[in-house]
């Protein structure tokens, strides 16, 4: 008789989430039913880590659009690593990209009944980080199959391989700009096993961790994803990835 084997998973956080009071996961699922493909759905999975991304501060306070230093501030966390099997990451990335790119992902006030409401940033720009140009190729694709032909129209989404643009027409119509090369402000990281600290060289892999430290007061953060098989592994060249020290 063969006896199946059960792992728990390793979290560095519990698998729970607060009031939903105190998250913007509920603006951004609401708003993804409209801007996203009809046969795109979130799994509770997807929900219960988007309420602890989303998850705000206790003494949040909403932003001031003319004020840089508001921006992002709300929000409890300034980075996170999600962990899990090879190719799930990209789709959940490609989506959590497409709301910080033209969706209500900051807090812009409260409803009388204390729940927050959501509005877009003041200023958005998305970048795709890798260990190499080629390994974006799939949280792009996954990014740009995601929008709705309603979205495109709305907020003149412009497609590309490399660099997407798109207009906010929910506050003054300024542009919003998503691109896979460095930067500022919301950094979704691919790979991140193979990320290693300064002084190791690693032309694309450093770029994002150095200027997210030297960053202005601008709110950025920023998130990885890595594949479970790889990114524990020890190696003597490398010994502490992004991965490692996130799990630390």
């Amino acid at each position: 008789m063969t006896q199946s084997l059960t792992y728990d998973p390793v979290r560095t956080i519990q698998d729970t989430v607060r009031h939903p009071h105190r998250t913007l996961a509920g603006e951004l699922v609401r708003w993804s039913a409209y801007a996203f493909r009809l046969d795109w759905k979130y799994t509770p999975e997807h929900c219960r880590i988007l309420a602890r991304w989303y998850e705000l501060r206790d003494d949040a306070v909403p932003e001031d659009p003319n004020d840089p230093e508001t921006w992002g501030r709300s929000f409890r966390h300034e980075s996170g690593t999600l962990r899990c099997l090879k190719g799930w990451g990209d789709p959940a990335m490609a989506s959590v990209c497409t709301l910080e790119f033209v969706g209500p992902c900051r807090l812009v006030g409260f409803r009388a009944d204390g729940s927050p409401i959501g509005g877009p940033p003041a200023e958005s720009w998305v970048q795709v980080f890798a260990t190499a140009a080629l390994q974006n190729v799939n949280t792009m694709s996954a990014f740009s199959t995601i929008f709705s032909q309603a979205a495109i129209d709305r907020y003149a989404i412009k497609l590309g391989q490399e660099v997407c643009y798109a207009s906010q027409t929910d506050t003054d119509g300024r542009q919003c700009r998503l691109e896979a090369k460095p930067g500022t402000g919301f950094w979704p990281q691919s790979g991140t096993p193979a990320w290693t600290p300064d002084p190791y060289p690693d032309p694309s892999g450093t770029a994002s961790p150095r200027t997210f430290r030297n960053r202005p007061p601008c709110g950025a953060r920023s998130a990885g994803s890595a594949t479970c098989s790889p990114a524990w592994t020890p190696r003597a060249d490398w010994p502490w990835s992004s991965s490692e020290r996130s799990r630390s």
